[in-house]
């Protein structure tokens, strides 16, 4: 019996720009929803009265992961700025 890392990861099948294959895609998808969907923070307590008015404008307007990597460390804000996904960097 092949080990399910070993076996997953020699799957020759990939979703294009992802580094596993078709198995583990499938199971990410299938627990990221699930696990998005039982997040009261994202879904019962996505309101004012949990964020602020404030900070739900601030998720809405700027909610991206380069956003989040900018405020923290300005100094790549260069190397994220104008990217579609802050991941591009990294496949340059």
């Amino acid at each position: 019996m092949i080990d399910l890392l070993v076996g997953t990861l020699g799957e020759e099948v990939r979703p294009d720009s992802f580094g596993f294959g078709e198995t583990l895609f499938q199971i990410f998808i299938l627990m990221a929803s699930r696990r998005l969907m039982a997040d009261k923070f994202y879904t019962t307590h996505y309101k004012p009265e949990y964020y602020t008015r404030t900070g739900l404008d601030w998720i809405d307007a700027k909610g991206t992961l380069a956003s989040v990597i900018t405020r923290h460390m300005p100094e790549l804000a260069p190397k994220v700025k104008g990217l579609q996904s802050a991941f591009n960097p990294w496949h340059q």
